[in-house]
């Protein structure tokens, strides 16, 4: 390799590092625009001047070391150079610095646009800025309320809401004495005692229908009680429900029942006094308020120790009594009673357990609900 060999490889090899450093240094700074300035482009030249210089230097003095120089053979048709043959050769060499100026190495190695693309690099690179908090996301759409009272459908041609057929503001429980009830609020009951025309002289019954799809409510109790001199037509002791699938009679208009239910009628002696009760059992309302069951019909069927058409009845008389319980709509105080806002509120409140003041006024809320 001869010392212009040596040179170009010096120059490139610098300018490579020189450009790289640059563009490493232009990645990892912050994205702000800095000019480079002649003066550092003319010392990163001189510094490339210099290390090619002295890598000649070490290049030369190896060549030397490793390979000594021979005696000149005797050549009796050349001469040695004389001195002004030297100076025009060492004149024709190209220097370091002739090569670095050189305008076809300039045209290639161009410092000026090496810089120039250094900085366009710092502008443009993106910064890996830290990664902010993110905020916390939003809620799903809140409700709206008025949109939702909209979609509902009116109860009937006469109602907006279904009216209930429980006396309002008197509780829960409902009580009556007839011997049979049309369906109020999904319950009805019928009895069955016998006649002089009836074939069966000595059977009575009772049997309720409780109807969800009419009274849209749940039910927490039911019952019946009885009390009177039947010493003479019935024994103490227990009756228990019909199977389902049974009826009371095939007249009449009796169901068949869609349950046996697990509650008895209970028959209590005391001299010529019975007492008769039937309280619901924890399975039967259950079973009543379970999902999937629209409709229970359940029913119980006694005999008298003997024909008994005239007597005092096991379930009708001025004692005879039948009761059911539901729960209240969540419209309703525990006595039934519709609860009702007064006044407008359209402000957003912003709560954490603190208590606001409205400009609405709730009626007929009662102790439990507060």
């Amino acid at each position: 390799m001869n010392k212009k060999q040596n040179l170009l490889a010096i120059a490139l090899s610098a300018s490579f590092v020189l450009a790289g450093a640059n563009v490493a240094e232009a990645n990892e700074q912050k994205p702000q625009t800095e000019n480079v300035s002649q003066a550092s482009i003319e010392a990163q030249r001189t510094e490339i001047q210099n290390n090619g210089a002295s890598q000649a230097t070490q290049d030369e003095k190896k060549t030397e070391q490793t390979n000594p120089a021979k005696a000149p053979e005797a050549n009796p048709s050349s001469s040695q150079d004389s001195p002004e043959e030297d100076s025009a050769k060492q004149e024709s060499e190209p220097s370091l610095n002739d090569f670095i100026n050189n305008e076809d190495f300039g045209n290639l190695f161009n410092f000026d646009k090496i810089n120039a693309q250094a900085a366009e690099n710092i502008e443009t690179s993106p910064a890996k800025a830290p990664e902010a908090q993110k905020a916390p996301e939003e809620s799903p759409n809140e409700p709206n309320y008025a949109d939702d009272e909209k979609k509902i459908k009116d109860y009937s041609g006469e109602e907006r809401y279904r009216s209930t057929e429980m006396p309002q503001g008197l509780g829960p429980n409902y009580t009556t004495i007839k011997p049979d009830s049309e369906s109020r609020d999904g319950f009805s009951h019928k009895t069955l005692e016998p006649s002089e025309t009836s074939g069966d002289k000595t059977q009575w019954g009772l049997e309720m229908e409780f109807d969800k799809e009419k009274a849209q409510r749940t039910y927490t109790d039911f019952g019946f009680t009885n009390t009177g001199n039947m010493a003479g037509v019935l024994d103490p002791g227990s009756v228990p429900a019909k199977e389902e699938g049974e009826n009371l009679s095939e007249k009449d208009k009796f169901k068949e029942t869609t349950y046996k239910a697990e509650s008895e009628i209970e028959i209590i002696g005391s001299r010529s006094q019975r007492n008769l009760n039937l309280y619901a059992k924890e399975e039967d309302l259950k079973h009543i308020n379970n999902e999937v069951t629209d409709k229970t019909i359940i029913a119980w069927e006694g005999h008298y120790k003997k024909d008994n058409p005239n007597g005092l009845k096991a379930t009708q008389g001025s004692s005879a009594a039948f009761t059911f319980t539901v729960n209240p709509w969540p419209n309703e105080n525990d006595q039934l009673s519709l609860i009702k806002l007064n006044g407008s509120h359209d402000k957003k409140e912003f709560v954490q357990g603190q208590t606001i003041t409205t400009d609405v006024k709730v009626e007929n809320l009662d102790a439990s609900a507060r």
